[in-house]
């Protein structure tokens, strides 16, 4: 049985279609991480978290706090920053709640809500709706050349919110300590 010509043309490629495939498999395995996703080991040094809450306009001031994996942190509010030290034992319950949650995987923004309309004519339309003037938080974790952030405004994904006000409260608990004086945490 002879194989068509077209056929035989598109067989001819396959070698190197999938000598490329296995290269990019090889290479993202090499580098240790999947795209778009965090290397799968990194130094916890290089580690930055960052989460922002954004007032509705005419609200409360932004809000936001910042940790890096050296142990160094900075609260900042209503204009004001308070740096203090964060515990890498704390860091590290962070990360292992973004790895459970699996925050990598999320959606880089929820603040715009989807929804369906039946058209008269029998077609559905697709209808967006972003409240512009709404207060949002923004979740973001950096190592290396990787990034991800997480933006949401009245509904947050999963448990995110829960790790969001866990991370404020703390914040503050360890900035007003370092502003009194007290032992910052190792």
């Amino acid at each position: 049985m002879a194989i068509p010509a077209s056929f035989r043309k598109l067989l001819s490629g396959l070698p190197l279609y999938l000598s490329c495939l296995v290269g990019m498999n090889a290479m993202a395995a090499k580098a240790g991480h999947s795209v778009g996703k965090p290397p799968a080991s990194y130094p916890l040094d290089e580690v930055r978290v960052q989460v922002t809450r954004q007032p509705a306009r005419g609200g409360a001031t932004m809000q936001r706090v910042r940790l890096s994996g050296s142990g160094s942190a900075m609260l900042e509010r209503g204009g004001h920053s308070l740096p203090f030290r964060y515990d890498r034992k704390d860091l590290m319950t962070l990360l292992n709640a973004f790895y459970g949650m699996r925050f990598f995987e999320m959606s880089a923004d929820t603040t715009t809500r989807y929804s369906v309309v039946l058209q008269d004519d029998g077609t559905v339309r697709t209808s967006m709706l972003r409240m512009s003037d709404a207060s949002s938080t923004q979740v973001c974790f950096s190592v290396a050349s990787y990034s991800k952030c997480v933006t949401y405004s009245s509904d947050p994904p999963g448990e995110l919110e829960s790790v969001v006000q866990q991370v404020f409260d703390e914040a503050d608990r360890l900035a007003k300590g370092h502003a009194s004086g007290d032992p910052a945490p190792r």
